[in-house]
């Protein structure tokens, strides 16, 4: 079983199950065995193998929190929603559960399920747990920590209910702090502009298609919506060189609709031999591809 744990925490999952499966044949602390065993076969995406495994370990030892919390989020993986938000009910109630953890990935179930509130409620708690961690570590070593990629992911998880809650303001505040622990993304900074604009914060969503292209200056849909922020401003210089750079990224064939945009951008420059070029390029892409 050591050698089993030894390859899980670097990573190299099939060697530990090579010895988990070894640890279950002869382990004296069987539960241990299957629940281990079970973690493996989920990390493969082997989610029946797991469920058996979890299944054994909780029928050895009923009160085991981890058990429940990893069979949960193997119902996860599988779709089955309700039965993960019962087993992490189940973890809850169970001696030393990792309240953090179990909230968690009762969020996403009970997200899946499309109880927001509920959802809401537990990523709440659970950032809650985590910055009482840090607020106690803080006063040990005289200094705030200030990354933590688990509570960046929180704030993330949030943040993506309340965008799709439309509470903008709330999900600009909550991926705004996912960023300051320390977790960007393309997604992140997308969803955090789209919420600006919502909020009616152009000139913030023109700062976060900014800071997606120092990640990714190839990123086409950054240039192409930051081009049309840019119209939206009178910008116009700037929104025809946005859209001519996504125009030129573009991975698919039907670039119509950026074609259309930079016609509307010309029209308000008053170069209009160049808006009619891009009017008639719009039109023939979208015969062509239609």
């Amino acid at each position: 079983m050591k050698f089993g744990d030894f390859y899980y925490k670097k990573n190299q999952i099939r060697k530990a199950l090579g010895y988990y499966d070894r640890a279950v044949k002869g382990a004296t602390l069987k539960d241990i065995a299957y629940f281990k065993r079970g973690m493996a076969h989920n990390m493969l995406d082997q989610l029946d193998a797991a469920l058996a495994d979890f299944n054994v370990a909780i029928r050895l030892n009923p009160t085991m929190s981890d058990a429940y919390a990893w069979r949960g989020e193997n119902y996860n993986d599988m779709g089955e929603f309700k039965k993960a938000v019962a087993d992490f009910n189940r973890a809850m109630k169970l001696p030393k559960p990792n309240r953090s953890l179990i909230l968690r990935r009762r969020c996403a179930a009970r997200t899946a399920l499309g109880n927001l509130d509920g959802a809401i409620a537990d990523a709440t708690r659970a950032i809650a747990i985590f910055e009482r961690r840090m607020a106690k570590r803080a006063t040990r070593a005289d200094q705030a920590p200030t990354k933590n990629i688990e509570l960046a992911k929180l704030y993330q998880l949030r943040g993506n209910i309340y965008f799709n809650r439309r509470e903008f303001t709330k999900a600009v505040s909550d991926f705004t702090s996912c960023i300051n622990y320390g977790f960007t993304s393309d997604q992140i900074l997308d969803l955090r502009a789209r919420a600006n604009v919502e909020d009616g914060k152009v000139d913030a969503a023109i700062a976060d298609y900014d800071l997606t292209l120092k990640l990714n200056p190839r990123d086409d849909s950054a240039y192409a919506e930051r081009g049309k922020l840019f119209l939206k401003l009178g910008k116009t210089d700037k929104a025809i060189a946005d859209l001519t750079r996504a125009i030129e990224l573009y991975p698919g064939e039907n670039t119509s609709r950026l074609y259309l945009l930079r016609a509307e951008a010309y029209k308000k420059k008053g170069d209009l031999r160049s808006e009619k070029a891009d009017l008639n390029k719009a039109s023939s892409i979208r015969k062509s591809f239609f």
